[in-house]
């Protein structure tokens, strides 16, 4: 009996231990948008020249325009999907800009359940983290939209492409906002 027991309650210590590890510990994604703004209509963008705009900082990864081209290339991949199409500037009903944070460091531990259970730390992992912060304009380029998210840069240079699709794909999911 004891083994039965035993046999049904471990796999279940496991499980429940393990769920908290699996779950994500990145922040959420924020956005800020103008409630009086109209968002429809918007079919058409192009890149907006910001005055202000700043070549990212590269670090021990990738180059400040390795991230440049990749933000851009998923901006135009994401928008795409939404059948929002690239034009010249002179005809777009919206208009895109983004910047991006200065590169941070993060720490994670690799397996806070360990620790937890025996007060020993396995490893903790130092890794990049980046923000980036996509900007929206209407047609009279006003700012009507802005989408900020803080994520894990990668360890390579196409770990770091994945993550700027990724979390490009996942602010622009979000947009336009819900009615």
């Amino acid at each position: 009996m004891i083994l039965a027991a035993r046999r049904i309650v471990f796999p279940l210590l496991a499980l429940v231990l393990l769920v908290p590890a699996c779950a994500g510990t990145h922040p959420p994604p924020q956005y800020v948008y103008d409630h009086k703004a109209s968002f429809s209509g918007m079919t058409t963008y192009a890149w907006y020249a910001d005055p202000n705009f700043k070549m990212p900082h590269g670090d021990s990864i990738v180059d400040g325009r390795f991230i440049d081209e990749h933000v851009r290339a998923a901006v135009d991949a994401a928008l795409g999907r939404k059948g929002i199409q690239k034009v010249n500037d002179g005809s777009a009903s919206m208009y895109v800009s983004y910047n991006t944070g200065d590169t941070g460091v993060a720490s994670e531990d690799k397996d806070p359940n360990y620790e937890w259970l025996t007060g020993y730390s396995v490893a903790t992992v130092y890794e990049k983290e980046r923000t980036i912060t996509v900007n929206i304009r209407n047609s009279a380029k006003k700012l009507i939209w802005v989408g900020s998210i803080s994520r894990l840069e990668g360890e390579n240079p196409n770990g770091v492409a994945r993550s700027l699709d990724s979390d490009i794909g996942t602010l622009l999911g979000h947009f336009p906002p819900s009615p």
